[in-house]
Formats: C-alpha cells, structure tokens, sequence
C-alpha cells in the first residue's frame, strides 16, 4: 500500500487575485501550504506553512475542498481552506523551495485555469501538472460553489 501524505493548503484571495506558488523547476503553480508537524492542528498547521511560504500572516476563514490524488509512489491527501491576510510575517523557505524556484505571485483566476489548459497540452503525460490542474480546477469550483469567484 502506498503511503498517504497529508498536506494543508491555504486560499489567499485579494482584490480578485489568487495567492499562489508557481514552481519554477516544474513549469507549475500549486496552493501555498505543506505539511503539517506532529502536535499541531491542520489550522495551525496551515498559519504556519503560510507564513514560511508567503510572508504573510493570515487567519483561517473556512474550510474548502478535499481533494485526494494518486502518483506513483504516494497517496497526495489535501485538506484545503480559504484564508485572509492579516499583514506581514516573516518568510522562511526551504532550502528545496529555493532549489525548485517557488515563488509566490497574486494572479487572476482566469490566468490560472488558462496556464492548466496550456500545460496539460504542453505536458499530456505528466503527472505532476494533472495532479496540480485537477487541485486548482476543485478549487475554483469549490469557490463558486460558495459565491466567491
């Protein structure tokens, strides 16, 4: 049986714009968050991965979309939250992070669906951009399901 990871994903909406991480190293964009450490709660959890991965604090408005996904080697297991952004924090990346070239950007919504149509043309066998395409698209609708976007 393959391993499930269980990540936590942040939201980050301003002024019509999404927050969120493009990967340089793998031509893709995914949902700021990680990994949450023992002890810790998923909201915690997720402050936490925001900050390091954003700069920003933010607070846990409501809780989204899950969404499950299969690679090979491992069960991708994401619990995923609207947040707001309540002011600077202190970036911390890691040193993979830096390696892969995530950065985080605001970009339109529409931006990001375009990107997903070209990279899965772009790249049809790739598993890491259908993985992450399939992620943004629940969220999108999981957002208008709520009358956000």
């Amino acid at each position: 049986m393959k391993p499930t990871r269980l990540a936590v994903r942040g939201v980050l909406l301003d002024d019509g714009k999404i927050g969120i991480m493009y990967v340089r190293q793998h031509d893709c964009y995914l949902f700021p968050g990680g990994q949450v450490e023992p002890g810790e709660s998923l909201e915690d959890g997720l402050i936490r991965e925001l900050e390091e991965e954003t700069g920003y604090k933010t607070e846990v408005l409501d809780h989204l979309v899950q969404v499950i996904y299969e690679e090979d080697k491992m069960i991708h297991h994401n619990e995923i939250y609207l947040c707001r952004v309540l002011g600077n924090g202190m970036m911390d990346k890691t040193d993979l992070e830096k390696d892969w070239g995530i950065d985080f950007t605001w970009i339109e919504p529409k931006e990001v669906v375009s990107f997903c149509q070209n990279a899965l043309k772009q790249y049809p066998k790739s598993v890491i951009h259908h993985s992450l395409c399939h992620v943004v698209e629940e969220v999108l609708k999981a957002l208008k399901r709520k009358g956000i976007a």
